[in-house]
């Protein structure tokens, strides 16, 4: 019998299943870690990488970025804010648009959850050869260009 969805559509669903499972357990790893050192979890310090290396951020912007829905960010800002990591302030020229900083705590804290985000990353890559881990980020830029 024919396949129906096509000759390559098996490996291309086995290859979209090996990058979910191993985005997953990435995801796992990091939200353990972090949320164990710093009671931040991967979302909320997702929401801190891009205020961090991003200018001028609004909840939206933020949303649209990480592919969430709106109220998911303000749920983690809260937190976030409420943890006094974030702040939220009203921009002069038009007081509807609220800008996302971190604080001056956030930006160390920040720095402590990027240094534990690395130590779960090189863990993962540990059992890759130089040319391996090379060769699968060239590999991962090709597939997400």
């Amino acid at each position: 019998m024919t396949n129906p969805l096509g000759d390559g559509f098996l490996r291309e669903q086995q290859l979209a299943f090996a990058l979910y499972k191993a985005g997953e357990r990435i995801r796992s790893e990091l939200d353990t870690a972090l949320s164990n050192c710093f009671a931040v979890n991967f979302l909320q310090f997702s929401l801190m990488l891009v205020v961090a290396t991003c200018v001028e951020q609004t909840p939206a912007k933020i949303a649209r970025r990480l592919r969430v829905d709106p109220a998911v960010v303000t749920r983690a800002l809260d937190k976030l804010e409420a943890l006094d990591l974030v702040d939220r302030k009203r921009t002069s020229t038009d007081r509807r648009i609220v800008l996302i900083s971190l604080t001056e705590s956030g930006a160390k804290v920040f720095d402590d959850l990027c240094q534990a985000a690395g130590t779960v990353l090189t863990s993962r890559l540990s059992n890759f050869t130089e040319g391996q881990a090379g060769q699968l980020d060239n590999l991962l830029a090709l597939f997400t260009a």
